[in-house]
């Protein structure tokens, strides 16, 4: 990735949710053969969802996050589920993902544009061989760095960026990250669903949420550390803190899909760390939820919840770590997360 003078210690990058490209089921989805009657109802769904929202809002969102862009920014992020996926073909698989990236070069031109590995991206008959073999070029090309894994890890700046496989997460890989690079000024992490958990229908959807020593391991690991994540897959705003004895990790959940126009502002539903868990309780009555959440609620020192859609543009310098919030496709910042 280049840099420049200017940009090494004061610079910003675009953040962009869960993102689902989709378009007219016959283009992306003519051999989707999901045999599983109740699954295929619910993603013929999520296709018709899909294509409306970038026949109206995506669109725009994406307009508006490409005029943040300026001297100062280094990269875009996108933080997986790129596209819907589904297609029951590989080489439509490919299309789909050659196309969407092509969508988002048009907009941000010659900026790098990054993105993490979504569930959905490889979802689909041989699509995870697809993914991999169409991304893993791709993105060595945008940073400029031969990669051999969707696990991997570059520098900007005094910064240590780790870009981790959410399905297929590497622990040594982190490891080698925060060894090589111990003294970075900041220690970000990229990954599709949250490492902290989510008070949500599905909160074992996590970092090793169904891998019980893996999970403790890379906590451990991650609050030595210091590390800031950005994450995604619950299409919700979220920002949440965790503090210890052992170190600290920020995490950011950020979401695009913008199925209504009233999501461009924030419904808030928590802002207390108290909060953290509740909807295990009061929603989804899961024993197990509440168990899990309660675990991590003593060290939340802050917390914040909202339905939400919109985009990011991330400032760093030696000053701390701002996010600023740009819902739906506005232009001046909604909301402000004073990360570090």
């Amino acid at each position: 990735m280049q840099e420049t003078k200017q940009d090494k210690t004061s610079y910003q990058f675009i953040l962009i949710g869960d993102t689902h490209y989709d378009t007219d089921p016959e283009i992306y989805h003519r051999d989707y053969n999901e045999p599983d009657q109740r699954l295929n109802h619910i993603q013929r769904g999520e296709f018709a969802r899909n294509a409306e929202m970038w026949s109206t809002r995506a669109p725009k969102l994406i307009k508006a996050a490409s005029k943040q862009a300026n001297e100062k920014t280094a990269f875009v992020m996108q933080i997986g589920d790129l596209i819907q996926g589904d297609c029951g073909n590989p080489e439509v698989h490919k299309k789909m993902l050659l196309d969407t990236l092509k969508y988002f070069r048009k907009d941000f031109n010659s900026l790098p544009f990054l993105s993490v590995t979504g569930n959905h991206d490889v979802r689909g008959t041989n699509a995870k061989k697809t993914y991999e073999n169409t991304m893993i070029p791709y993105l060595s090309k945008e940073l400029k760095k031969e990669l051999k894994s969707l696990n991997f890890y570059f520098k900007h700046g005094p910064d240590l960026y780790l870009v981790l496989n959410f399905m297929d997460a590497d622990i040594s890989v982190m490891k080698e990250a925060f060894a090589k690079h111990a003294n970075a000024r900041y220690k970000f992490v990229f990954i599709h669903a949250p490492v902290l958990p989510a008070d949500d229908g599905n909160c074992r959807w996590f970092l090793f949420g169904h891998q019980e020593k893996q999970r403790h391991e890379v906590l451990d690991l991650f609050l030595k550390n210091d590390v800031i994540v950005f994450a995604g897959h619950t299409h919700t705003l979220e920002f949440t803190e965790y503090v210890s004895a052992k170190g600290r990790i920020s995490q950011l959940i950020a979401n695009s899909v913008w199925l209504k126009d009233d999501l461009k502002i924030p419904e808030i539903l928590c802002t207390n760390p108290d909060e953290y868990g509740q909807y295990q309780e009061t929603k989804y009555h899961n024993p197990d939820g509440i168990q899990l959440l309660n675990e991590y609620k003593k060290f939340i020192s802050r917390y914040y919840l909202a339905n939400a859609a919109g985009y990011f543009t991330i400032d760093i310098s030696d000053n701390g770590v701002n996010a600023f919030f740009f819902g739906g496709d506005a232009i001046k910042t909604t909301q402000t997360f004073k990360i570090r």
